[in-house]
Order: structure tokens, then C-alpha cells, then sequence
């Protein structure tokens, strides 16, 4: 048996279940990352984060990543600013630990939000539309 994060991936997860993250638009185009259930995944602008606004291709293949590095676009994404989990039902936990807010499906995230196993193609925005959005697509292997 497995572990992320420290802790053990439920031998009864749907071992073929995942998410897709998609970036679109702005600094989070080009961004794929698949999420498997059990696991959590932080987002946000730090290094630290699993899916690093720094390591994304919108902000690294851009002309001039210095001056958008210092840019108000790049701090709308907070250092950590949230953290999704693929529960092993299929449910996808959404946290905001951010200052600057975060959307999911257009609706403002003040805790916790809980996306149900059959809702699919979720968009998630950080910030503000400026710095792109992603968008959380429900796949089987």
C-alpha cells in the first residue's frame, strides 16, 4: 500500500479514477497535472506547492518572467493558495488557504467546498481571471 502526504491511499479506491488539471489562459496555460484518489495537492505560487504557479509554461515560457514575477498578476496567486484532494468516492475536497479568494464553478470559496463525484469539468480561478484558470476534468485511465 501506497502513501501521499503521509498518509496511506485506501486499498478501495477506483484505482483507474483521476483528475486532470488543465491550465487555460494566461500564467496557468499550458499546465497538466493528474490527481489520483488519496492524494492531496497543493497549489499556489511557492516553489513548495505541487502544482507551483513558478513551474507552470505560461509563467516560464514567457518573455519576461522577471518583471512578472514582480508583477500584481503574479501575487493574486497566494504563496499556498489552496489544496484539492480526490477523495477515494470520487468527491473532490476543495480548501481555500488563500487571501486573495478562489472560485470554484464561479462560486466564492470561504472554507471548504466539496465537488460531488459526478460533477465534472470544474474550472477553478485563482485570483482573478488575469491569471488564467484551471480546469479540473474527471477522467479513467
Amino acid at each position: 500500500m501506497g502513501s501521499a502526504m503521509g498518509r496511506p491511499i485506501d486499498p478501495n479506491a477506483d484505482p483507474d479514477l483521476r483528475v486532470l488539471l488543465v491550465g487555460q489562459g494566461g500564467l496557468w496555460e499550458g499546465l497538466r497535472k493528474v490527481i489520483k484518489p488519496g492524494v492531496s495537492v497543493t497549489i499556489g505560487r511557492s516553489r513548495g506547492c505541487d502544482v507551483s504557479l513558478r513551474r507552470s509554461p505560461g509563467f516560464v515560457d514567457c518573455d519576461d518572467a522577471t518583471s512578472v514575477f514582480h508583477s500584481e498578476m503574479f501575487r493574486k496567486v497566494s504563496r499556498v493558495h489552496c489544496e484539492l484532494e480526490l477523495q477515494v468516492d470520487g468527491a473532490l475536497r476543495v480548501r481555500d488557504l488563500s487571501r486573495n479568494g478562489l472560485l470554484v464553478a464561479g462560486v466564492r470559496v470561504l472554507d471548504t467546498y466539496l465537488i460531488p463525484a459526478d460533477e465534472d469539468n470544474i474550472v477553478l480561478q485563482l485570483g482573478d481571471e488575469t491569471v488564467g484558470v484551471i480546469e479540473m476534468i474527471r477522467k479513467r485511465a
